[in-house]
């Protein structure tokens, strides 16, 4: 985020949801499996981890979504 900021004025809603999404992106990256460890064994412990992905994946998408609308502005623009 730091590059970008530089180079770029971000709004405040932006940034939270891109902070967000990295942070889903580290947790199911770096700590997904260490976190849920043992629960795929059983069926309620799967249903928590697939609960988990869920989450994970909107707050990915949302960020998606922004970055995706921000690139086709500043494709408009330079066109």
């Amino acid at each position: 985020m730091g590059c970008v900021k530089t180079a770029v004025k971000i709004d405040d809603q932006f940034e939270a949801r891109f902070m967000a999404a990295l942070e889903a992106r580290n947790r199911l990256n770096h700590g997904f499996f260490e976190k849920h460890n043992f629960r795929i064994q059983t069926e309620e412990g799967r249903d928590l981890m697939i609960d988990d992905l869920e989450a994970l994946h909107t707050e990915l998408f949302y960020a998606w979504q922004a970055a995706s609308g921000m690139t086709e502005s500043l494709v408009d623009i330079f066109y």
